[in-house]
């Protein structure tokens, strides 16, 4: 009688060690709290990979709003300040801080010839983005006669990148061209880390039987890979810019020297210059 009193008690103190464990381990997943920001305009896409998204909530809505989609949660930064996003899934809670900051992209360099506009775009942030420039063209009293947009690829923290936007239409005056710039949210992951590895990364485009290419190696092991950019104006004999290309690579730990397929010089250009190079860490 007494061996079985004493199993009872070592019975009931196991119950109830199992039982804090397991209320402990369920709040701590309820409790998944981080830090994210991001840029006034900017829509950034969020997929749950472990779970089904039940439920998404926005504490403060003219600031972040959240809205459902197709099974992913989808954040809309309105307006800069701060904001708790929670994301309610069959496996716990996401609560993620939001604090939206104003525009990281500053226009920097436009050039304005032969039917195109080339512009520079300065990323003042952190957060690695993709950008979409809208230029709206005028004609000589200024009224809009047609709106075109172009993107920058890969700009990385703290970098800048080229890009063009043609026109085809007649009767513009490019002097009174609008350009504005905002960051394109559906190209990063709202938890992603970047960083500017320009130091550690060579690069350089070489010309190959009438291709420019450009062409990178790194000593990089780490997770995550290295993105590796450069922009590329093609000139005419007037030393006017008829076309800027991007050519890009993704370098990692198992792949560490690479060269793009490269691209032929247009047509109408005689010339060539490389307007910059870049290079960020995607961990």
């Amino acid at each position: 009688m007494k061996n079985f009193s004493k199993l009872l008690k070592v019975m009931v103190a196991v119950l109830a060690i199992t039982l804090a464990f397991g209320l402990t381990g369920n709040t701590a997943q309820a409790a998944k709290k981080k830090s994210v920001t991001i840029f006034k305009g900017e829509k950034v896409a969020y997929t749950i990979f472990l779970g089904k998204l039940k439920s998404v909530k926005s504490s403060k809505k003219s600031v972040c709003s959240v809205s459902k989609e197709d099974g992913k949660a989808i954040l809309t930064a309105k307006k800069t300040g701060k904001s708790t996003v929670t994301l309610k899934t069959n496996r716990g809670s996401l609560i993620y801080k939001v604090t939206v900051k104003g525009n990281p992209f500053k226009l920097s360099y436009t050039n304005k010839s032969k039917g195109i506009v080339v512009q520079g775009v300065n990323n003042s942030s952190k957060a690695f983005n993709w950008a979409t420039v809208t230029a709206t063209f005028c004609d000589a009293a200024g009224n809009p006669v047609t709106e075109e947009t172009g993107t920058l690829w890969h700009v990385g923290p703290k970098q800048k990148a080229y890009a063009d936007i043609n026109v085809y239409k007649s009767g513009i005056d490019f002097s009174k061209t609008k350009l504005t710039v905002y960051p394109d949210g559906w190209s990063r992951g709202l938890e992603a880390k970047y960083k500017g590895y320009g130091k550690n990364v060579k690069s350089s485009i070489k010309v190959e039987s009438g291709k420019y290419k450009l062409h990178a190696s790194t000593k990089y092991k780490g997770r995550g890979g290295v993105y590796v950019a450069a922009d590329i104006a093609f000139k005419d004999a007037s030393g006017n810019i008829v076309d800027v290309n991007s050519e890009f690579l993704y370098l990692y730990k198992n792949k560490k020297v690479d060269t793009t397929t490269g691209i032929t010089m247009p047509y109408g250009a005689t010339s060539y210059e490389v307007l910059n190079k870049r290079a960020y860490l995607d961990y």
